[in-house]
C-alpha cells in the first residue's frame, strides 16, 4: 500500500515506466505517483484498480512488459541492470 516498501514496488516502478505510466523517485517507497500509476494499470487491464501490488498485478506487469520489450532488449536492460549496479 502507499508508503509501503519493497524490492517489488522498486521492480514494479521500473516495469512501469517502461510501459509507459509514471513513478515518483526510483526507488523502493510506494509513492503517491506510483500508487495512482499502479491503480492506473490495473483499471487498463481490467483489474481491481485499488493500488496494491498484488501477486496478480505483479504477474500482468510481467507479461504487459514481456510483451513490450523484445527478449534481446531484456537481455540488454539485464546486462545495464548489473553494470550499472557495479559503480
Amino acid at each position: 500500500g502507499l508508503g509501503s516498501e519493497s524490492i517489488d514496488v522498486y521492480n514494479a516502478k521500473k516495469m512501469l515506466v517502461l510501459v509507459g505510466y509514471e513513478v515518483g523517485n526510483m526507488d523502493t517507497v510506494m509513492d503517491e505517483i506510483t500508487f495512482k500509476s499502479v491503480a492506473k494499470f490495473q483499471k487498463d487491464s481490467g483489474l481491481y484498480p485499488y493500488g496494491i501490488l498484488d501477486f496478480s498485478t505483479q504477474e500482468a506487469l510481467n507479461t504487459k512488459f514481456q510483451k513490450l520489450i523484445p527478449v534481446s532488449d531484456l537481455q540488454y536492460y539485464k546486462a545495464v541492470e548489473i553494470l550499472s549496479s557495479k559503480f
